[in-house]
């Protein structure tokens, strides 16, 4: 326990991944005065699962990342794993959206990204191609049917 946060990490070298545990709150924050190192732009491998209640305290949190110490610098979160049923999955996805998740995938599936799916908001195809726009007609203000 490191104030208030269940820290794990394995005995052996060659996995280098470390994964914090918390219940309802952000714990990372309060580490950071005591591990400097723990600052976002530093931390490799590292994982932080916060357990929650509901959805609505799920996005509660999410929507605060930005003014929590450990995640100075990060405008919002993309990618959130699901693992709920039909009813809590269709308002997990409408409270996440509003504060700002834009990729909501399996909890199973994280590992992976699809070749469709947005990466930090820009999805992969607007890499190789380029995307025209053309109105057919002007519009003008004050204009009526």
């Amino acid at each position: 326990m490191v104030r208030g946060s269940t820290l794990l990490n394995a005995k052996d070298q060659a996995n280098p991944w470390t994964i914090a545990l918390d219940r309802g709150k952000i714990g990372v924050d309060l580490m950071m005065k005591d591990y400097p190192s723990m600052a976002l732009h530093v931390r490799r491998r590292f994982l932080q699962i916060v357990v929650v209640k509901t959805v609505a305290e799920a996005a509660a949190l999410i929507c605060e990342l930005p003014s929590h110490v450990a995640y100075h610098g990060i405008d919002r979160v993309q990618t959130v794993g699901i693992a709920l049923d039909e009813k809590n999955h269709a308002e997990a996805l409408h409270l996440l959206a509003r504060a700002g998740v834009y990729r909501f995938i399996p909890i199973g599936d994280m590992f992976m990204r699809g070749p469709a799916e947005p990466y930090d908001g820009v999805s992969m195809a607007s890499l190789f191609t380029y995307a025209c726009y053309a109105r057919g007609r002007p519009t003008l203000l004050g204009e009526r049917d």
